[in-house]
């Protein structure tokens, strides 16, 4: 039987998490992880997910929470791990190292990944791998490029990101470039990320599953198929915004 990570917790937030960990979000990914969600502190609840923002001004949840003393208050990064080695998320104890986690940044930052390193491609709470192929061709100079596009974080807690971005050709070697370095954090990994897939494709990350005709000189990113992960993407998003006209574009070429 099956045991989701999340089963038999109950969670609740407060803080503002940026525009991608809504906590919407939070609930969703939550209760697909066999946890429940609670909008209001109770005994009930087992955890509460909290910004350090919100635990240093004593925010009405974490009061809440300090007086019952029956729950444990942790970062979001907790929820990301899920359920990573007890206490690598407490709120307190993530203050308290903050000192010692820069220090572990600046010496990290100053290596690239190597193999035998505990970096794995990173994959969001959709189940999508953040490892991707953008390809151009051009059929009259007989020429195939390709890059390779990733996102990696580490095994182990604290967790760590990096990015890379390797170039293919049938006539060179493959000259790979780390974009963003080992010891990152998710901001900086993942920025990275989305503006090298943006230089490429000439598209922006959030609008990658839209069809559309490829611009000149852009490599092109192949979503996956229908009915397999695409990873994770904006509330409002709605695929079939824009894909009539792009259609419309394509049969007036045709014609013409």
């Amino acid at each position: 039987m099956v045991r989701f990570p999340l089963t038999g917790l109950i969670i609740a937030a407060t803080g503002d998490f940026g525009p991608r960990r809504s906590h919407e979000t939070l609930k969703r990914w939550t209760e697909k992880n066999g946890g429940q969600w609670a909008s209001e502190i109770d005994p009930g609840v087992t955890h509460l997910i909290c910004t350090k923002e919100d635990y240093r001004s004593k925010a009405p949840m974490v009061k809440q929470a300090l007086r019952l003393k029956l729950f444990t208050i942790v970062t979001y990064d907790w929820l990301e791990g899920e359920l990573a080695p007890r206490g690598a998320y407490l709120v307190a104890r993530t203050i308290k190292d903050a000192k010692k986690i820069k220090q572990v940044k600046k010496q990290t930052k100053k290596a690239t990944i190597k193999k035998g390193d505990r970096y794995q491609v990173y994959r969001d709470s959709t189940h999508f791998n953040y490892d991707l192929v953008l390809v151009r061709v051009n059929l009259l100079q007989n020429k195939s490029e390709r890059y390779v596009l990733r996102l990696c974080v580490t095994h182990d807690v604290p967790k760590y990101y990096a990015s890379l971005l390797t170039y293919h050709t049938r006539e060179s070697p493959a000259q790979k470039c780390v974009i963003a370095p080992v010891g990152s954090d998710w901001a900086t990994a993942f920025g990275a990320f989305t503006s090298a897939f943006k230089a490429k494709t000439k598209v922006e990350w959030d609008e990658r599953l839209k069809p559309r005709r490829p611009e000149e000189e852009a490599f092109v990113y192949s979503p996956p198929k229908d009915g397999e992960p695409r990873g994770e993407m904006p509330e409002d998003f709605n695929i079939n915004v824009g894909a009539e006209a792009v259609l419309q574009r394509s049969d007036r070429l045709i014609a013409g």
